[in-house]
């Protein structure tokens, strides 16, 4: 590896803004990841970054990202987005392969759970609501295996710096079951 690919590394792993971003770097570098589903793709910058480390181990045309945002539909309150368009033109531009769906990132989500694989890394970065957590992990639990990653990340407060939670397996389950519970 060339000292500047190792400087980056090193930099996204450990000095990257914003701080929660690395945690899921390291995570994506530490357990090798290929397969990533992000719920929220805003600007792309963490989308490329996160092909960027998944690149690390091997050749980046083999990383799969699939990236599910309302993009244009994107709201002001949702926070800052890239059009569909463009966010095509950033990713592609790594060389991994590249899928991009529209439209309300939890209806898009439960609509093609089944069409979206089995993924190594899921990242909720989108804004979700406590009471449809179990309907998103209802759908999600179909897409995983035994050593998939679920995160998602949190913004408690206002002004507050963002937080990375890891949804374990077993977590993820017992609000699936809570779910079917209900429907």
């Amino acid at each position: 590896m060339a000292i500047n690919t190792r400087l980056r590394l090193l930099y996204l792993l450990h000095l990257s803004n914003p701080s929660s971003d690395r945690a899921i770097y390291q995570a994506v570098y530490r357990r090798r990841i290929q397969r990533i589903i992000e719920l929220g793709v805003g600007t792309g910058e963490r989308a490329v970054r996160l092909i960027e480390v998944a690149g690390q181990h091997l050749p980046v045309s083999q990383v799969l990202y699939t990236g599910i945002d309302p993009f244009e539909a994107r709201n002001p309150d949702d926070g800052p987005g890239i059009t569909l368009k463009r966010a095509y033109r950033l990713l592609h531009a790594t060389g991994a392969r590249v899928r991009l769906v529209p439209g309300d990132p939890l209806s898009v989500f439960s609509a093609m759970a089944n069409d979206l694989g089995v993924a190594d890394l899921v990242l909720i970065g989108w804004p979700v609501d406590r009471r449809l957590l179990p309907r998103a992990t209802y759908y999600l639990r179909r897409m995983l295996h035994d050593s998939s990653l679920v995160l998602l990340e949190e913004e408690p407060q206002p002004g507050a710096a963002k937080t990375v939670k890891v949804l374990s397996l077993d977590r993820i389950e017992s609000l699936a079951a809570t779910y079917r519970k209900a429907a």
